[in-house]
C-alpha cells in the first residue's frame, strides 16, 4: 500500500486537474501507482461543459472503422437463419492499454481494429489472419484462454462451427480449431465463457439454432402417425426421419401442428494449452431440478447464453435464451462440476421468443436481476399488425408448475434466493420491438445500471397484411419454390429505433433513447462495452445489418472508478470475478464477463459511479471464481484500479449472507388433503371476448367451530363435482377430515362466498354460496345452508339470474340478529353487465327479501368482495362493497338506512378491479382504516395509466351474447384504440371482418371510428386504479396509499388483517395470481402469497417468502387467520383454486392476549364487533375488527389475538349494537373471555 502522504500527495495532484479540467479532449492517462494487491492510475476524464449524460456516435471517416455486416437479398432470401446477424468483440488484442475491436460479418470477410487513440483505428484484419472470409459468422469473443494475457479469438459460424484462433501477439493469430478439439456443428450463435468446474481455466458455452430450417423448405410435406398415443412425425419430404439429418428434428406440438427443434448446445471444457473437451448432456453434467442426469439432449433453437454467478456462491451459473417454444434453459452450477435446472416454481414465465440475455442488481438490493429480449413492439400500430394473437393452452396455463412463455421482454427481479417475480411490464420494459442485444450500463453514472437494446429487422417477417395477402396467393393455386421465395420480398424492412431505458432507482425505467443519443432507426444486432478512449466510462459499439456498425462515445460527466482484474492461471482477465463497490449509501455490484452478450463480448473492464458523500471513503471487494476476496479501501474518484487476485492463502467468500432469522410460519406447513378440483370451463366459448375467467373463483375458506368443542375447525368450499372440505380440530394436536353429513355429497355448483354465525338457539350455522356462472340458471337456491349438529344442508333462497359470489353478515337495523348481503359476481354469458345483489333480513332467523333495500343494488356492479363494519360504532354497521371495474361503494348506515357515500368518503375516484377487503386501524389514530386487493400494476394496463382503461360492451352483432372490447387510450393516435388485434375482435364480432380486411387500417382506428362502423352504441366501464391500496380513514374521508411494490406484481384476492408477528401492530397478508386471462394477456404469477407487517404508521414493511415461511406457487383465493393450536400466535389458512389449501402454523410472533367475546342473545359470537389493547400512558393498540366475507368470502376465527402493547392492563370493546366496554386483563387467565352483559 503506498504510504499515506504519497497516496494523499497523488489525489491533491489529480483533484487539482480536475478543477483546472475542461478541455473537450481526453488527456494521456497518468502512470501506475503501486498499492497492495493492485495499482491505479489517473483517468483521463474530459469535462465537456453543457453535455449531459448519453453519447456521439463517431463519424466512420474519423475512426477509420469501415465495416458494414452485408447481407444480399438472395441469400437472406432462402434461408432467413442469416438475418439473425452478427457480433462484435472488445479486448485490448496486443496488450498496449488501448481496447481493439472485432467484427463479425455473415457474407463478407470479419474485420480486426487496431485502437490506435484518440479515437483512430486501423483495419488490421489481413495481417493478424482473422478475415475468417469462407466463413458466415455470427457471433465472437476476445478472451484469454490459455492464461497468457493475450485474448483468443473466438468466432461462431453458421456452417462450419466454433473456430479457435491463438493469440501470438503483436496482432498474429493461428487458427487452432481442430486442434482445440472444437466440433464443426452447424447454427452457431452467442458464445459465453466462464470456468463453470472452477479449475481456473475457462471453459465455452455454445449456442446454436439451425443452419436451415423447415421454414426455408417451401412446398414440404411431411407423413404423421400415432404411435403408443403419441403422435410422431415418421416423413418429411418423402425421406424417413431416421435419417441423420432429419432424426430428432421435428414433433407434433400441443394445437396439433407440426414443430420443429433445433441444435444442441455445447458446453466445452478447458483442459489447458487450448485443448477442449465436449461435456455430454447425459453424462451427468446437466441434471433436472431433482438431480437427475439427463436422459436426452436439449435441442433447443439457441440464440443467447451468459454464465453469471446467480446465487453468489462463486460458481458461474447459466441463463440460456431459447427461440419458438423451446423452453429457455437455467442452469445452477451445484459446485461440483455439474448444473441442475433451476426449479420450475422458480422462475414462473419467459420470454417466448428469447433472444438477449444480460444481468444486473437494477434495484441495488444485492442480487442479480435477469433481463431477456422478446418482440413485441412498442407502438400500437405496428403490434396490431403482428403475429401474436395465439390462443393458449389454458389446461397448462392453469398449472402452476407451467411454466408458460409469452411475447414479451421480462425482468426476473430476484427475490434473494434465486427465485424470481417477473416484473417486465411493471418496469417499463416488457415492449422493446425486434429486440436483440441487450447491456446493462450506468450511462448517466447515478449508481443505477440502465439499459440500452438494439433491435430492428430485415425483413418483417409477422406482418399480418403481407403474411395473409401470401397466403391468398398460395390457396388460389400451386406457388413454385422461387415464387414463395421470391414474394418474401414483400414483407418490409422493420427498422426500428434502438432503445436506452434510464434506471429510475426503484427498479422502474424510463425510455430516455433521444435524449442520450441511442436512438439508431434500422437494423441492430450485437452490443459490446469498451472503454475506448481511456476515460474510465464505457462507450458502445453496435454491429448493424447492411449499414455500417454504430461507434458511440460515451459523454458521461459524472466521477467515476474503473475496475480491471488480474487473475491466476489460465483466468488472466479474472472473468466470472463478482466486484462490489461501496461509496455512499448505495452497495453497487457487477461481474466481470466474457461473451454472453448477443453475439457479442464486452471488454473485461467494470465501470461504477463515485457517489458524491462526505466521506471520501470508498471500497471495493472482489469475489474471484474460487472463492478468495479481495478487499481494496481508500479508493479515489476517476481512477482506473487493476486488481491482481490473491494466491490461496486468502480467506474464501462465504456464502452470501441469507435470511438467518425464524421464519414468521413453520416449515411444517399443513397440506390439507383433498385438494380443491376445480373442472374446466371455457368462459371464450360462450362469450369469446372476455378478458379474464369468472370460472375459477374459489374456494373461499373459514374457521368455525362447527362442532362447538371450544376449538375452531376448518371449512374449505369446493368446485362443481366435489365436497365442501371441513377438518375437526384436535384441540391442536391434529386435523381430522370430516366427510359425513352434511358434507358428503358432491356439489353441483362451485361454491364460492361463505359465512357462519352461531345463533339464538345456540346452534351454529353456515352458509355457502353455490355459484351458477357455469350452467347460467336461475333454478335453485344460490346458497346452501349447511347444519352440522342436524347432519342436513337447507336450501331456503329463490333462485337468481345472477351468479352470487360474496356473503357477508351485519346487523344493518340494529335488531340484534344478523342480516345477510348477497353479493352477486356476473350475469352468466353477459359479462361485464351489472348484475344486481340484494339484501335479506334475519327475521326469527328465517332469512327474507328485503325488497327496499335491496333496490340500492340493482345493478349496483359485479362485487368481488362485501363487509359490514360499522365505521362511526354506532350500532348501524355501513356496508362496503369492492367492484369489478368499479369502486368501492360505501353505504353509510343511518339508523337502518343505508345510504350511498361513496363519492362523500372519496372512494368514487378510484375505479379499480378490487378483490378482498380487510378493516382496521392501520394507522392506530383511533379510526377504521381497510386494505383493498385489485389487479397489480403487472400486466400489459401499465404503461397505459395515464388515462383511465376502458371496458366498453354491447351485443355489438345482434347474436345474443355480449360482446366486449377493452381499449386503452394511445397516445400516438390521441384516442381510445382497441386493445386486441382485428382477428381477435372478429371471434367476437365477425361482422367486423366486413368493415375491415387489413391490419394495419385496423391498427390506426379508434373505438369511436369501430363502433360507428359496427353501428353499435356501447356501454362503458372504467378503470384508472390497480393498485392494491391501504385506505386510511381520515376525518370520515379514506386517502389511497399503494402498497408496496411486491404487492403490485400480481392480483391480490383474499386480504387478511390481523397481528401475525404480535408486536402490537396490524399487518395484512395478501392472497395472490390469476392465471387465466384472454390469450394476449400473460398470467399474474408473481405472487407466493405476501405478508405485509405493518409498523403502526400507515405503512407495510414486506416479507420475502423465505421470512415468512409463505410460498404458494398456485392461484390464492380465499384466505382467513385464526389459532388453530391455541398458543397465542395468529395462523393462517389460505386456499388455492385447484389446488391443495395450506394451514400455516405460526412460530415467531410474540404471543399475544386471546380474547373470545360473547355477545347477545341473537349474536352470539359478537360478528360486527371491534376490539383493542390499552397500555399505560394512553398507549393504545389498532382497533381490530370481526368481520365476515370481505377476504374472497372467507372468514375469520372468532378468538381474538391482540399483540404486544406496552403496559397492557385493558381491553375495550366496541359491541356490534354500539355499546362500548373496558375489561382488565386478568393474567390468570390464557384466554380473556369477556360477555357484552
Amino acid at each position: 500500500m503506498l504510504c499515506w502522504c504519497n497516496q494523499r500527495l497523488f489525489f491533491l495532484i489529480t483533484n487539482l486537474f480536475l478543477l483546472v479540467g475542461g478541455s473537450n479532449h481526453a488527456q494521456e492517462p497518468a502512470s501506475w501507482q503501486q498499492g497492495d494487491h493492485h495499482r491505479f492510475k489517473l483517468l483521463s476524464v474530459a469535462k465537456s461543459p453543457g453535455i449531459q449524460a448519453g453519447f456521439a456516435l463517431m463519424a466512420q471517416v474519423n475512426t477509420g472503422i469501415a465495416f458494414t455486416n452485408q447481407l444480399p437479398v438472395a441469400r437472406h432470401m432462402t434461408n432467413q437463419m442469416l438475418l439473425n446477424g452478427s457480433g462484435v468483440a472488445a479486448s485490448d488484442v496486443d496488450g498496449d492499454g488501448h481496447c481493439d475491436l472485432y467484427f463479425s460479418s455473415i457474407d463478407a470477410p470479419n474485420r480486426l481494429f487496431r485502437n490506435l487513440g484518440d479515437w483512430r483505428f486501423e483495419d488490421v484484419t489481413a495481417s493478424a489472419g482473422v478475415g475468417c472470409g469462407e466463413f458466415d459468422a455470427t457471433a465472437c469473443v476476445l478472451a484469454d484462454l490459455n492464461g497468457d494475457t493475450l485474448p483468443e479469438l473466438l468466432v461462431n459460424t453458421m456452417y462450419q462451427g466454433l473456430r479457435l484462433f491463438r493469440n501470438l501477439g503483436n496482432f498474429k493469430f493461428e487458427e487452432m480449431t481442430q486442434q482445440a478439439g472444437l466440433r464443426p456443428a452447424p447454427g452457431g450463435m452467442t458464445v459465453a465463457i466462464g470456468d463453470f468446474d472452477v479449475d481456473g481455466l475457462p471453459d465455452i458455452y455454445v449456442s446454436r439454432y439451425r443452419a436451415a430450417a423447415l421454414m426455408d423448405v417451401p412446398n414440404a410435406y411431411v407423413s404423421i402417425k400415432t404411435d403408443k398415443g403419441k403422435r410422431i412425425v415418421t416423413q418429411f419430404n418423402g425421406r424417413s426421419t431416421s435419417e441423420p439429418d432429419l432424426k430428432h428434428r421435428f414433433y407434433v406440438d400441443v394445437r396439433g401442428g407440426v414443430g420443429e427443434y433445433g441444435e444442441p448446445d455445447s458446453l466445452y471444457r478447458n483442459k489447458g494449452d487450448l485443448i477442449f473437451e465436449e461435456m455430454s448432456w447425459t453424462g451427468g453434467v446437466f441434471k433436472d431440478e431433482f438431480g437427475k442426469t439427463l436422459s436426452e439432449t436439449p435441442r433447443d433453437w439457441g440464440l443467447a447464453a451468459m454464465f453469471r454467478d446467480l446465487n453468489h456462491d462463486s460458481y458461474p451459473d447459466l441463463y440460456v435464451c431459447n427461440d419458438f417454444d423451446t423452453p429457455d434453459r437455467i442452469w445452477i452450477n451445484d459446485g461440483n462440476g455439474s448444473f441442475l435446472a433451476l426449479p420450475a416454481d422458480a422462475i414462473r414465465q419467459t420470454s417466448w421468443f428469447a433472444m438477449g440475455v444480460d444481468m444486473a442488481d437494477v434495484d441495488r438490493d444485492g442480487d442479480d436481476d435477469i433481463l431477456v429480449l422478446d418482440m413485441l413492439a412498442r407502438s400500437h400500430a405496428t403490434r396490431m399488425n403482428q403475429l401474436g394473437d395465439v390462443k393458449p393452452v389454458m389446461e397448462l396455463i392453469r398449472q402452476a408448475s407451467h411454466r408458460p412463455q409469452y411475447m414479451k421482454t421480462t425482468l426476473q427481479m430476484n427475490r434473494g434466493d434465486t427465485t424470481y417475480a417477473e416484473v417486465g411490464q411493471w418496469a417499463g420494459l416488457a415492449s422493446s420491438d425486434w429486440a436483440w442485444g441487450a447491456a446493462f450500463l450506468d450511462v448517466d453514472l447515478d449508481g443505477y445500471e440502465d439499459i440500452l437494446i438494439t433491435n430492428g429487422h430485415e425483413r418483417d417477417g409477422r406482418n399480418i397484411d403481407v403474411a395473409n395477402q401470401l397466403k391468398s396467393l398460395r390457396q388460389a393455386r400451386k406457388l413454385s419454390d422461387s415464387e414463395i421465395f421470391q414474394n418474401r420480398l414483400k414483407f418490409p424492412r422493420f427498422n426500428t429505433a434502438n432503445i436506452a431505458y434510464r434506471n429510475q432507482g426503484d427498479g422502474t425505467f424510463k425510455q430516455i433513447s433521444r435524449e442520450w443519443g441511442f436512438d439508431f432507426n434500422g437494423v441492430s444486432h450485437g452490443i459490446a462495452l469498451a472503454d475506448l478512449d481511456r476515460d474510465g466510462d464505457l462507450d458502445v459499439v453496435v454491429n448493424n445489418l447492411n449499414e455500417p456498425a454504430s461507434v458511440y462515445q460515451n459523454h458521461a460527466q459524472a466521477p467515476r472508478v474503473a475496475i480491471s482484474l488480474k487473475g491466476l492461471n489460465g483466468n488472466s482477465q479474472g472473468v466470472g470475478a463478482r466486484l462490489e463497490f461501496k461509496n455512499g449509501d448505495v452497495l453497487q455490484s457487477q461481474e466481470i464477463i466474457a461473451g454472453g452478450k448477443y453475439l457479442s463480448s464486452d471488454q473485461a473492464v467494470r465501470t461504477f459511479a463515485w457517489k458524491r458523500t462526505d466521506s471520501d471513503d470508498a471500497t471495493l471487494r472482489v469475489i474471484w471464481p474460487a472463492g478468495n476476496v479481495t478487499e481494496i479501501d481508500s479508493l479515489q474518484a476517476n481512477c482506473l484500479y487493476e486488481i491482481q487476485q490473491p494466491y490461496s492463502n486468502s480467506t474464501r467468500s462465504p456464502q452470501k449472507e441469507g435470511f438467518s432469522g425464524p421464519k414468521l410460519f413453520s416449515d411444517k406447513v399443513i397440506q390439507l388433503e383433498p385438494a380443491h378440483h376445480d373442472l374446466m370451463f371455457d368462459d371464450w366459448a360462450r362469450q369469446p371476448l372476455m378478458d379474464a375467467s369468472l370460472a375459477h373463483e374459489g374456494p373461499a375458506v373459514a374457521w368455525v367451530d362447527l362442532n362447538q368443542d371450544g376449538w375452531e375447525d376448518l371449512v374449505v368450499s369446493s368446485a362443481r363435482g366435489g365436497k365442501s372440505a371441513v377438518w375437526l380440530n384436535q384441540e391442536g394436536r391434529a386435523l381430522e377430515p370430516y366427510d359425513k353429513p352434511p358434507f358428503h355429497l358432491p356439489v353441483s355448483r362451485d361454491q364460492t362466498g361463505l359465512v357462519a354465525w352461531k345463533d339464538a338457539a345456540n346452534e351454529v350455522r353456515l352458509l355457502m354460496a353455490s355459484y351458477n356462472y357455469e350452467d347460467g340458471l336461475d333454478l335453485g337456491s344460490p346458497v346452501r345452508e349447511y347444519r352440522f349438529k342436524e347432519k342436513k344442508t337447507v336450501d331456503g333462497f329463490p333462485g337468481q339470474q345472477a351468479s352470487i359470489g360474496v356473503l357477508t353478515l351485519g346487523d344493518v337495523d340494529r335488531d340484534g340478529d344478523l342480516d345477510l348481503f348477497m353479493g352477486a359476481r356476473a350475469m352468466p354469458g353477459r359479462y361485464p353487465t351489472p348484475p344486481s345483489s340484494f339484501l335479506f333480513l334475519n327475521e326469527n332467523g328465517v332469512f327474507k327479501l328485503d325488497e327496499e333495500r335491496s333496490k340500492l343494488f340493482k345493478s349496483i356492479g359485479m362485487v368481488k368482495s362485501a363487509s359490514w363494519v360499522d365505521i362511526d360504532r354506532d350500532g348501524f354497521p355501513e356496508l362496503f362493497l369492492a367492484l369489478e371495474w368499479g369502486a368501492i361503494c360505501f353505504f353509510r348506515n343511518d339508523s337502518g338506512q343505508l345510504v350511498d357515500q361513496t363519492a362523500e368518503v372519496g372512494l368514487s375516484e378510484k375505479l379499480g378491479w378490487w378483490s378482498g377487503m380487510a378493516f382496521g386501524d392501520f394507522d392506530e389514530n383511533g379510526t377504521i382504516d381497510f386494505v383493498a386487493g385489485n389487479l397489480g400494476v403487472n400486466g400489459p394496463h401499465q404503461k397505459y395509466l395515464h388515462h383511465p382503461l376502458r371496458l366498453y360492451h354491447a351485443d355489438m352483432d345482434g347474436n345474443q351474447v355480449i360482446d366486449i372490447v377493452r381499449s386503452h387510450y394511445e397516445e400516438e393516435i390521441g384516442a381510445y384504440v382497441p386493445d386486441l388485434q382485428l382477428g381477435a375482435l372478429a371471434r367476437g364480432i365477425p361482422v367486423v371482418s366486413d368493415h375491415y380486411t387489413s391490419y394495419r387500417v385496423f391498427g390506426q382506428q379508434t373505438v369511436s371510428q369501430v363502433f360507428e362502423n359496427l353501428g353499435a352504441t356501447p356501454s362503458v366501464l372504467e378503470l384508472n386504479w390497480p393498485q392494491t391500496t391501504l385506505f386510511l380513514n381520515h376525518n370520515g374521508r379514506f386517502m389511497a396509499a399503494p402498497l408496496p411494490r411486491e404487492a403490485q406484481w400480481s392480483t391480490a384476492a383474499g386480504v387478511v388483517a390481523g397481528d401475525f408477528d404480535g408486536d402490537g401492530h396490524l399487518d395484512v397478508f395478501l392472497a395472490q395470481n390469476h392465471f387465466q386471462f384472454e390469450g394476449m394477456t400473460p398470467r399474474m404469477d408473481a405472487g407466493f402469497g405476501l405478508m405485509c407487517l405493518g409498523t403502526g404508521k400507515g405503512d407495510f414493511k414486506t416479507l420475502a417468502h423465505f421470512q415468512s415461511g409463505i410460498h404458494l406457487t398456485g392461484e390464492q383465493r380465499g384466505a382467513a387467520s385464526g389459532d388453530w393450536n391455541r398458543d397465542g400466535r395468529l395462523d393462517l389458512l389460505v386456499g388455492q383454486n385447484n389446488g391443495v389449501s395450506h394451514l400455516f402454523s405460526n412460530q415467531a410472533a410474540e404471543p399475544g392476549v386471546m380474547v373470545r367475546l360473547k355477545g347477545a342473545n341473537k349474536n352470539p359470537w359478537a360478528l360486527g364487533a371491534q376490539i383493542r389493547l390499552l397500555g399505560d400512558e394512553g398507549i393504545h393498540g389498532p382497533w381490530q375488527v370481526i368481520q365476515t366475507g370481505a377476504a374472497c368470502g372467507s372468514q375469520n376465527g372468532m378468538l381474538q389475538i391482540l399483540g404486544s402493547v406496552r403496559g397492557a392492563n385493558h381491553i375495550e370493546v366496541a359491541w356490534p349494537d354500539g355499546r362500548q366496554s373496558l375489561h382488565q386483563i386478568d393474567r390468570n387467565r390464557s384466554t380473556q373471555t369477556i360477555s357484552i352483559d
